[in-house]
């Protein structure tokens, strides 16, 4: 078995510096939600938005896969463990925001895969061309 150290990036990360979320579109979880996790919903909807997501389509629509060891290494300002984002992962499931599907890979490991509302990547889209 390969150790850690082996599956790391070997580029450097380049670190998210922008987060684009519009708080309209959180408006109903207000309460349900905070800004970390907000902080993660950007990031979710701008790394689908990317091209590069592992995805997988179904009849809701495509569904991409987080990897949150990179997300971590993405986003320090979180300042939180696996584990924890682990836990605002399935928060985030259990109120609604994103739906997901964990499927069996070929290798025989389990993925989870997150649908991003499309009301999220109209908004997302809208804000990132006016920053450009």
């Amino acid at each position: 078995m390969k150790n850690l150290k082996d599956r790391q990036p070997t580029k450097k990360v380049e670190i998210q510096t922008h987060i684009f979320i519009a708080q309209e579109k959180l408006r109903p979880w207000f309460g349900k939600i905070d800004g970390i996790d907000a902080i993660i919903i950007s990031y979710i909807v701008n790394w689908r938005q990317s091209g590069n997501a592992e995805s997988r389509y179904c009849k809701n629509g495509e569904y991409v896969w987080i990897n949150y060891k990179y997300l971590l290494q993405q986003l320090p300002i979180l300042n939180i463990r696996y584990g924890t984002l682990k836990d605002r992962m399935k928060k985030l499931y259990d109120v609604g925001v994103f739906d997901r599907k964990t499927v069996r890979r070929a290798s025989g490991n389990k993925a989870t895969f997150y649908l991003v509302p499309d009301e999220f990547l109209k908004k997302a889209k809208k804000a990132k061309d006016k920053k450009d």
